[in-house]
Order: C-alpha cells, then sequence, then structure tokens
C-alpha cells in the first residue's frame, strides 16, 4: 500500500520544502525589520519633541544663565492687540442701530445708507488677502501700526462727515486699514509668547473677537440714544 517516489519527485518535494523555509525565515526577517524601523522612527520622533520642548524651555533663559521673560512687556502688547482687534470687529455691528438717523441726518434713503456698513465690509474683503504681502514687504510692526494709526483716524473723519459720498468713502479708509488688525495681530501673538503661553494667550484673544460683535448693537443703541451716531466712530479714537 506505499507510494513509490521517484528521484525527480523527492528533489521537487526538497525544492518546496526549502521554498517553504526561505519564505518563513524572509517573513520573520521581514517583521523585525519592520519592527526596527518603526522603532527607529519612534526614538526619531521622541528626539525631536524633546529637542523642541527643550528649546522653548531654554527661549526664555539669558546668556548668565538665569530666567528671564522673553518680552518685558508682553501684557501691555496683548492688551493692545486685542483691543484693537475689538475695535476692528465691533465696527461691523455698531452703527446698524444709528442707520436710521444717520440716514435722517445725511438725507440719505434706506437703501443709500446701507452703503455705509456695505463699504467697511467689501474694504475688509478686499484688503485681507493682501495683509501677508504687506506684513512682507514692510514688516508686521510696521503694518500694523500704520493700519491702526489708518483706522483711526479714517474713524475720526467718519465722525465728521456730513454727506453719504464722505462717509462712504472714509469707511472704505477705515475697512482697509482694520483689515490688518485681525490676522495681524493674532501672528503677532504667535510670534512673541512662546508656545506653551500660546493656548491661553489665543484663548483671550478669540474670547474678544466674540465678545465684540454681541456688545456692537446694545452699544450702538445706547450711543444713539443718549447722543448722536456719531461718537459710534469717535469712540475708536481713545
Amino acid at each position: 500500500g506505499g507510494v513509490t517516489l521517484g528521484g525527480a519527485d523527492v528533489e521537487e518535494l526538497g525544492l518546496k520544502a526549502i521554498r517553504r523555509v526561505e519564505s518563513c525565515v524572509m517573513l520573520r526577517y521581514s517583521r523585525l525589520l519592520a519592527g526596527q524601523k518603526l522603532r527607529a522612527l519612534l526614538r526619531a520622533f521622541n528626539g525631536i519633541i524633546f529637542v523642541e520642548l527643550d528649546d522653548v524651555a531654554t527661549h526664555a533663559v539669558n546668556e548668565s544663565g538665569s530666567s528671564a521673560p522673553i518680552l518685558p512687556y508682553r501684557r501691555r502688547i496683548i492688551l493692545g492687540l486685542i483691543t484693537a482687534a475689538m475695535m476692528e470687529v465691533l465696527d461691523t455691528t455698531i452703527i446698524n442701530v444709528s442707520l436710521p438717523q444717520m440716514a435722517g441726518n445725511l438725507g440719505a434713503t434706506t437703501e443709500e445708507i446701507a452703503w455705509v456698513s456695505t463699504s467697511y465690509i467689501l474694504a475688509n474683503v478686499v484688503v485681507l488677502p493682501m495683509t501677508a504681502f504687506f506684513t512682507e514687504r514692510f514688516g508686521r510692526r510696521n503694518y500694523l501700526t500704520f493700519s491702526i494709526l489708518l483706522f483711526i483716524i479714517a474713524s475720526f473723519l467718519c465722525g465728521t462727515s456730513h454727506s453719504l459720498s464722505e462717509l462712504v468713502v472714509w469707511r472704505l479708509l477705515q475697512g482697509a486699514g482694520g483689515a490688518a488688525l485681525l490676522s495681524t495681530a493674532q501672528a503677532t501673538l504667535r510670534q512673541i509668547f512662546p508656545r506653551e503661553q500660546q493656548g491661553m494667550v489665543q484663548a483671550i484673544f478669540l474670547l474678544g473677537i466674540i465678545v465684540a460683535p454681541t456688545l456692537g448693537p446694545t452699544l450702538g443703541g445706547w450711543i444713539t440714544d443718549n447722543y448722536t451716531w456719531n461718537w459710534c466712530f469717535f469712540i475708536n479714537i481713545p
């Protein structure tokens, strides 16, 4: 009942056994090699993280070895940047309640007085994509300072306007100046504050941006009832 194998059959079985052994060895070797590569990548990744954390920890240490703040007036800087950004966002909604009074004083229709709001938003939308170019061309500090000055001057001119065309032109300039107060201010905060403080700083910044539009209509209505619509622009000057 036994099976007789010839020389060719024995040789073929031997080759199959050798191939199976080779495949098992190669599989084990490939798994081992993959594991080594993975461990090497993890070690390199952990090394990069530790190096970056060390850089952050030692960035505020001066040459003498004692700890010192990166910038001594960071609280004043964040207060100024948040205030500027809040005023930029506030001006998008503060005049909405004052538009009927503006239309009556300037002799404009409801459709015409809407350009006071539209011109500001339009200038923001046009200038905002160009803030990166202006920052690269003139420097972030110079461009931010110029934008704040332009925003304040345009706000004063808006408050002293005596016609609808004047008001729309100054609102265009105000929106062009205010376009940089959001993006450039946020980029400045990322530059001057260390990485471990970015979460807190950005949360405070966004809190001001969220609160400003909600206070706009209420503040604008109170100013219009107790004073005149001109003071909706004059509050930006201080």
